[in-house]
């Protein structure tokens, strides 16, 4: 007896200093209600739940287990401080005490809480149709983890985000999962959508520690020693409204100066003079705007800072600007001497390393920064991985406070929020299909813009083919970067490395991508002002269609579908519903249908164009701003009645936060025997120089007239007449696609303009 009674003690004593997951209890009757402006606190046992109406279609839920909601201060919280200022309560919002459930009314929502044992049931406010909910046996518990119940909508439901390490699919159905970032395949999030109509954020700072199981029932956690469950529940039911309402939470994407959208090459070496490699590019006539000098020097002394400023004058000289790659192993490499892991971090200014970053880089000529070895935040005992969002915030306002120059960054590791600061590139990976699946799922978790090495890291051993390919696809990216950081590889990513046809079919896309610059542009202010990505995974816009869920195909924008090509030239391609024009030769697909082995020349690729499509574009550039956008060239693909915003500003300054941008709405829609073009009244204060449109028309016949406000346009017999007039038409080979196109000029007045093609 004596020998049990100290065995039960020991046992006590065990119970007692175990970790609290021990002793996790799931959440039961609730005691104690209590309802303050748009948030209802309930209480069970010790803990309690908050539930907060940040808008109609935002909840969040917090779990106390002391019942003090007291850990997101002023410093914990940042995450979610954008969602502060955008968010200020529901329009509408009604609690009513039922015998079984309180019941939270917002304009779409009806949030059912049960009241024994605790449980809460997510529905639409219209029908009263479930959305999603907990299952009947588990809620939320004291160990931090959440649980829902899989198919409560009554559909099979699939979930998307997230971020995976060299995953070939999107869809997380069935799958367990944790937030981990390493080296490569972007950057990560604690966020996810399912297809029943909502997104989950799960609010905290410690992204190595989140766990997610989407089994029956989906279950989240995280186990950090510091950790909360705090989540928000943000109902769409489409995804494009779940990804905007979560980037108001988390912050928006940042707005890329347009110079970034131009051709930029990271050279090979490590001196910080090493840019020999940029005017090579310029000499050979190849259109290029960056120069990304990789250093793992220190930047400490005069001489160094003057080998900086010699750079960046070598550079600015010949139209470039001055991208400047430092690591952060060990951290930082470049400034050896600041370590911000030293600080009483994260909650510091970084004074000192802002003021390191503008004296010895901004000071000296550099435009932007580059900054490798992030994802080691959180597995490096030195480096707390909060650090990354303060780091990259950093850098940010140093750039912004140094002039009126937009702040941004590359960076390789990410998570939440991270995408207000920059964008990542894939890392030190080939170009494949992980590579592409892993930047299609960066724009399903708020990450608008990344890329990745030009046909991947390292391109010695591909075949001429595989090379192309690799090509094809980074120049169709808005944001496209040549890596050769490789030392002394052979071939090269330079394209007179390999041969005259690979020279040739780089500048043919290369010239592409600088004239779809300000339909890139466009796009990334849809991203800045929505979420919406530049690369999107077809399932956003196709949610209903299973073939989409694992597709490596993304939309660029709201009008081009590429789809991806590896080491062949051909594969099979899917396209969704619709109407698809074959880019390269104007060939036309009723979708959804599947295009076994899709083969394209060497020359082409598979990219198709949604019908109804208006593109703008730009005349070819040796670099971004070389001369006026004049003319102002629209690809049109009638079909229907389709709509389009294009957007301008100045792009470089944040002039455009203070309304200095403009914006032209335009609508295409075909009627029986023509087709009418319509060009709204600019809006905003951004002032264009005088210019020019010039639309080109995808027409299945040859029209008989053309007309400008009711007036036929004279019609013009060669390409050369057409340039000198000040207005006209007629029917030319297109220089971009190579088949033949209605081609329709007249002066840009910024006024309402209608424009009717009689067929």
């Amino acid at each position: 007896m004596h020998r049990l009674h100290i065995s039960l003690i020991i046992v006590a004593w065990v119970l007692l200093l175990s970790p609290p997951s021990l002793h996790a209890v799931m959440l039961g009757a609730v005691d104690k209600v209590e309802t303050k402006e748009h948030a209802v606190t309930f209480q069970c046992g010790d803990s309690k739940v908050l539930l907060d109406a940040w808008s109609d279609g935002v909840i969040r839920v917090w779990l106390s287990v002391d019942g003090q909601f007291n850990y997101y201060n002023d410093y914990n919280s940042y995450l979610i401080k954008p969602g502060m200022k955008a968010f200020s309560g529901p329009k509408a919002f009604d609690v009513t005490d039922t015998a079984t459930a309180m019941e939270i009314r917002t304009n779409e929502l009806l949030v059912e809480v049960r009241k024994s044992p605790f449980r809460v049931l997510f529905r639409r406010r219209s029908d009263g149709g479930i959305i999603a909910c907990n299952p009947l046996d588990k809620s939320l518990d004291t160990d931090f983890k959440a649980f829902f119940q899989r198919d409560a909508s009554g559909g099979v439901e699939h979930f998307f985000g997230l971020q995976v390490q060299g995953e070939s699919t999107l869809d997380q159905r069935d799958k367990v999962r944790v937030t981990k970032d390493a080296n490569g395949h972007g950057w990560v999030a604690p966020f996810f959508m399912s297809t029943a109509g909502y997104g989950i954020f799960f609010h905290n700072e410690y992204g190595w520690e989140n766990e997610f199981s989407f089994a029956d029932p989906v279950v989240f956690r995280n186990t950090n020693r510091d950790a909360q469950l705090d989540f928000f529940f943000i109902y769409g039911p489409d995804f494009p409204v779940i990804l905007d309402r979560y980037t108001r939470i988390t912050g928006r994407p940042f707005m890329p100066p347009r110079k970034l959208l131009g051709f930029n090459y990271l050279v090979q070496g490590t001196p910080i003079n090493n840019e020999e490699a940029f005017p090579e590019w310029v000499s050979r006539g190849y259109p290029i705007d960056g120069c990304i000098t990789f250093t793992d020097k220190g930047v400490i002394t005069d001489e160094d800072k003057a080998a900086a400023a010699g750079t960046a004058q070598r550079i600015h000289k010949l139209n470039g600007w001055f991208g400047f790659y430092f690591d952060l192993a060990p951290c930082p490499g470049t400034f050896k001497d600041i370590n911000p892991e030293d600080r009483t971090y994260p909650y510091d200014d970084w004074a000192l390393f802002k003021k390191t970053l503008r004296e010895r880089l901004l000071d000296n000529g550099v435009d932007w920064f580059w900054v490798d070895e992030t994802d080691d935040y959180g597995q490096t005992a030195t480096l707390d991985e909060r650090g990354r969002f303060h780091l990259y915030r950093a850098m940010t306002e140093t750039m912004e406070s140094f002039d009126l120059r937009r702040g941004f960054l590359c960076g390789r590791g990410g998570y939440a929020g991270c995408q207000q600061f920059g964008y990542p590139w894939m890392g030190d990976i080939p170009y494949d299909k992980p590579c592409m699946i892993a930047n299609v799922n960066n724009g399903l978790i708020g990450v608008a813009h990344s890329t990745h090495d030009m046909a991947g890291a390292s391109v010695a051993q591909l075949s001429e083919t595989a090379f192309l390919q690799g090509v094809k696809a980074n120049l169709l990216n808005p944001i496209t970067q040549c890596n050769a950081w490789v030392p002394n590889q052979r071939p090269c990513h330079k394209p007179w490395e390999w041969s005259e046809n690979v020279q040739r079919i780089f500048r043919k896309f290369l010239d592409l991508h600088y004239r779809l610059i300000p339909y890139f542009y466009a796009t990334a202010w849809q991203a800045h002002e929505t979420g919406l990505p530049d690369w999107r995974a077809l399932l956003l816009h196709y949610p209903n269609d299973l073939r989409t869920y694992d597709s490596d195909e993304c939309l660029i924008g709201d009008w081009l579908l590429m789809a991806p090509l590896y080491t062949t030239l051909s594969r099979d391609v899917y396209l969704p519903a619709g109407e698809w024009v074959y880019y390269f030769s104007g060939k036309r697909f009723t979708g959804p249908v599947e295009l076994k082995d899709f083969a394209v020349p060497e020359s082409e690729y598979p990219l198709f164009v949604k019908t109804g499509a208006i593109i703008p574009m730009m005349p070819a550039m040796r670099y971004v701003g070389e001369k006026p956008v004049d003319p102002l060239e629209l690809d049109i693909y009638p079909g229907g009645t389709s709509h389009y915003v294009n957007y301008e500003d100045d792009g470089v300054t944040r002039k455009f936060e203070d309304g200095d941008y403009c914006t032209t709405a335009y609508e295409c829609s075909t009627k029986p025997g023509s087709v009418v073009f319509g060009i709204g009244e600019r809006k905003g204060s951004y002032r264009l120089a005088p210019r020019c449109h010039v639309l080109k028309f995808v027409l299945s016949e040859p029209p008989a007239e053309v007309k400008l406000e009711g007036v036929p346009l004279v019609k013009l017999e060669s390409f050369e007449a057409l340039n000198a007039a000040a207005s006209g038409w007629g029917i030319f080979d297109d220089d971009v696609t190579g088949y033949r196109r209605v081609f329709v000029r007249f002066p840009d007045s910024g006024r309402n303009t209608t424009i009717e093609v009689s067929l």
